[in-house]
This record gives structure tokens, sequence and C-alpha cells, in this order.
């Protein structure tokens, strides 16, 4: 199999090494989404709300860690404290929202929260949240021993740092048989690689085919490409925390100077749709009655102009990274259309992760993201948290507005769904169209490829399962 997703973070399982854990098959959560997005139980049976501010959850019996330690409520309990008690937690889970998690007896654990929480079993659903044996938190924070210490259907059984992961069936998987003895995970940054091995047959399956190699490996007739739709955006932030994108009338000239079907139709090959807002059209919380900034280059001058700036006089930057394909050349498109109003971009195309820490800081003008925003709890009030509250750890934009926070707390006391839904919609109004935070612009497809002779493979709507106990291959 070759990804270009890597523990790259060391073995940190509140980052996004943990969705590899889960992609590599040796991770697993107490809740899970199916393959139908449906909330189901994984290593917790079933779940209760006792009390406002607590959670019960009984666990699977008769399951162990592949090391031999048993799985019980003392396991679960130390790899929680761990996750939300790490430097940098996932989205909702916090020393501050879960304030105790205690074992009430072997096989039952609960879960305080500081206020009430309709979402804690969402919020469980994360690979960030995945159970390891005890051994295997080897710090108070930091990397995890991730050799031997799940429960999937695989094992890590040897790593070559950057380049290669190997992986051997669990014997004693408490979810049934495990078809293939062994696989090899190969971390190849470039899409475009990374499809050639799948036709010279390098590779069996390839994560992420990039958009404009899905008419080739289509005309393949040893290869399938399936296509899902996924409630994944890309985004281009802008700076609210100094000029120029401080004012609203840049952030608004900014988006109606991009052409998002031409973005779409030149670099996603038609495999997407342009976006309005955060939230894609299929998705049961998307505010239908957004209208953004359509495409209008003489309203962006005429806005540029009313902000103070003359035609050529203002210059950013804009940064993004190579592994989605897709990315570098949105950035050249939007270099282009902004040249069109006066807006000279200087792009710098650099790895992700060097990157992050200065566009967090509030050291950049623009960058290019192509996020899922329910990846993490399958709501997204954890995406509007992290990435546009005050607090918001994974706020790009540096945007801050008390009304959108009070929205925030009372949609995490809500029992009733459309109630909930309804917040989410004001919420997207607020970014949208009263405050032009960033530009959304566009919806994309998950493109994952296969050769014939693997069998039982099945694209995860978040992309979180690649190796599970399903998945075979023919001579």
């Amino acid at each position: 199999m070759g990804s270009e997703s890597y523990p790259r973070l060391g073995w940190t399982i509140e980052t996004n090494d943990g969705f590899s854990m889960s992609y590599i098959g040796m991770l697993e959560t107490l809740v899970k989404v199916d393959y139908d997005g449906n909330m189901v139980p994984s290593l917790a049976e079933s779940w209760s709300q006792v009390d406002d501010t607590t959670w019960e959850f009984k666990l699977r019996q008769g399951v162990s860690f592949t090391n031999g330690e048993p799985f019980n409520a003392d396991a679960v309990v130390k790899a929680l404290n761990y996750i939300k008690n790490a430097p940098t937690p996932p989205r909702g889970i916090t020393a501050e929202t879960f304030t105790s998690i205690e074992a009430v007896d072997e096989y039952t654990v609960h879960i305080k929260t500081a206020t009430f929480d309709a979402l804690v079993p969402n919020r469980l659903t994360s690979p960030c949240t995945g159970i390891l044996a005890p051994s295997a938190y080897i710090a108070e924070s930091g990397p995890i021993d991730p050799f031997n210490t799940g429960t999937g259907p695989f094992i890590l059984s040897d790593e070559v740092p950057d380049q290669s992961l190997t992986m051997v069936k669990n014997p004693n998987y408490w979810g049934g048989d495990v078809k293939l003895d062994k696989a090899t995970v190969l971390f190849v940054p470039d899409p475009q690689i990374r499809s050639g091995m799948l036709q010279t047959g390098e590779l069996d399956i390839n994560i992420h085919v990039p958009p404009e190699q899905l008419p080739i490996l289509a005309g393949d007739p040893d290869i399938t490409v399936e296509r899902m739709e996924t409630p994944r955006t890309t985004t281009l932030h802008l700076n609210m925390s100094r000029p120029p994108f401080n004012d609203l009338k840049v952030r608004q000239a900014i988006g109606y100077a991009i052409d998002k079907q031409a973005i779409v139709d030149a670099t996603l090959e038609g495999v997407g749709a342009p976006a309005i807002g955060p939230i894609a059209p299929s998705e049961p919380w998307v505010n239908p009655d957004l209208v953004g900034q359509p495409f209008d280059p003489e309203k962006a001058k005429a806005l540029l102009a009313e902000a103070g700036y003359e035609e050529g006089e203002l210059t950013v930057g804009l940064w993004t990274y190579p592994t989605r394909a897709n990315l570098p050349l949105t950035a050249i498109a939007i270099q282009d259309m902004l040249a069109d109003v006066g807006v000279t971009v200087e792009v710098r195309l650099a790895p992700y992760d060097p990157m992050e820490p200065d566009v967090l800081a509030g050291n950049y003008d623009m960058f290019i993201v192509s996020r899922n925003h329910v990846l993490d709890s399958f709501d997204p009030e954890g995406f509007f948290t992290s990435d546009y509250s005050c607090e918001g750890t994974y706020n790009m934009d540096l945007f801050c507005d008390e009304n959108f926070d009070k929205l925030l707390v009372e949609s995490r006391g809500l029992t009733d769904m459309e109630a909930r839904y309804e917040i989410y919609r004001q919420l997207q109004s607020i970014l949208v169209d009263e405050q032009a935070v960033g530009n959304f612009l566009n919806y994309t497809e998950i493109l994952d490829g296969y050769r014939n002779n693997v069998l039982n493979f099945k694209v995860h709507p978040l992309e979180r399962f690649v190796l599970t106990a399903d998945l075979d291959v023919t001579e």
C-alpha cells in the first residue's frame, strides 16, 4: 500500500499520527464510524448518559492487546487521561472539557464533563482517542511505543523511518479471522509517483489518486478507482491578525477575485465542486442559504480601492504544500486571478509540517489547506471549535468573535440534533457572509485506486480504515 500519510511526529497519538495508526489497522477506538456513516460499538459495547455531566461506557470483554496485556477499564482510563492531558490534545477533548475519567469496575468507565456535552460518543470516534496497552505510554506525553501494543487486526512489526512500515496479522484478533498475513505500507509523498507504482504493480493499493491521473488509471483494465464524496474542503486561509486581511473589504475582495469553477475544472479534473462555505451540500448541517463572494473581478477591484489600495500596490504571500497534487496548481491559479485585480502574489511551496507553527502563530498572509471537517468527532462542532473559536488550537485565520463562541457553547448542550444543526448554520453564516473568514474554494472527493487482485477493499467516508481484517489479495 502506498500513502502520503505517515506517523511523521514520532508516533504521537493525539496528532495526525493517530489517524495513521488507524489506517494501518493497529489502533481501535471505543466507538467507531462504520462504512455507512453510523456510529457503532467498537471496543465499547454500549454507552449511555448517566446524568448531565456523566457518560457511562460498557467495555467489550474478552479483548487483549497484542502484547498480552488485558483490555479493561484501567487501560482505557490510562489511555484517555494521556490524551486529554497532552500538550495539544485532539479537538473537543481536553483537561478542561473532560474533568475526570474513572474506572467503575473492570469493564465500566465513567467520563465526566465540565458541562452538559451531548457529543462525547462522537468525540471518541476519533483515532486520536484510540486505546493502546498501558505499557505503550512510555512518558507523560509525547511519542508512544507502537510496536505490538494495539488491539486491531494488524501488528506493527518493523519500521524503516520515513520509508515503510511492515504489518503482520493479529492471530488473536477479537473481531474475527484476519485474511492477510502481512502488509507493507510505503511512504510515498509524491502522488504522481504513487500512481505510477500502482500501474507497474509495485503497489496494490494507492491512497489518494491525484485527479489528473483518473482518466489514465480508469482506462487500465487491471486497476479500479473508487470515488466517494467526503466532508473535505479546500480553503484559502487569510491571516486576520494583521494587514491587509484584518480589513473585511480586502477579505471580500479576495473572494470576488477567485473563479472557483475554473479552479475545479483546471486542478481537480471536475472531481469536486466549487464551495461557498466550509460544509458541503450533502451534509445535514449545511447552510443552503449562504451567498459568499461569487466571481466578480470588477467588484474585487472596487473593494480594494475602498480599502485604500491602488492597483499594483498590494503584495501578499501564498503558502501551500505538495502532498495533495491539486494544491500547488490551485496556488498558481489564485496567483494569476489576483494579478488580474492588481494584487501581486508570491507563492511558497514547502512541506506542511515546517510551515504549520508559523501559520498558527500568525506569521503568514495566505495559506491553502485541504481539511476534513468532521474527521475527529463525526460532527462539525469540533471543527468549528478548533478552527474558528477564539481559543481554537487550529485557528489559522486567527479569527475571534464573541457571538460565534457563545453559539458554539450553546450547541454543545443540545440533544435535539436539528436544533444543534441550526446553530451550525448560523456559524456558517458568520464565517461566510458576515465576516468573510478565509475563502472556501472547493469540496473534494476521495479517489483511491487498487489493482484487481485486491479483494474487499472499501473506501471509508472519513478515511479511517484501509488495512482491515477482511482485506485480501489473490495471486
